[in-house]
């Protein structure tokens, strides 16, 4: 889990609708629940923060903030 704690703070780029998107790491969620009770995989999750577009930017691409809220970690490209 530390290394994942590690993400909080950096610039990645994420992989959100299509786009590729600078964005920070505000958390990371770990939804474990369903390896430790079903035996299947763990989620993990993160939540963005996109630096380099503006909210207009956001609704010309048809994305708002809550797009990246609870992005999979697959998504992310590049930290």
């Amino acid at each position: 889990m530390n290394s994942l704690n590690e993400l909080i703070g950096k610039r990645v780029i994420a992989l959100i609708e299509d786009y590729e998107i600078e964005c920070d790491v505000l958390q990371v969620n770990i939804d474990d629940y369903y390896f430790e009770e079903k035996n299947e995989p763990i989620y993990i999750k993160v939540s963005l923060m996109p630096t380099t577009l503006t909210e207009n930017e956001l609704d010309s691409f048809g994305l708002s903030k809550e797009d990246f809220y609870e992005v999979s970690l697959d998504n992310i490209l590049k930290a």
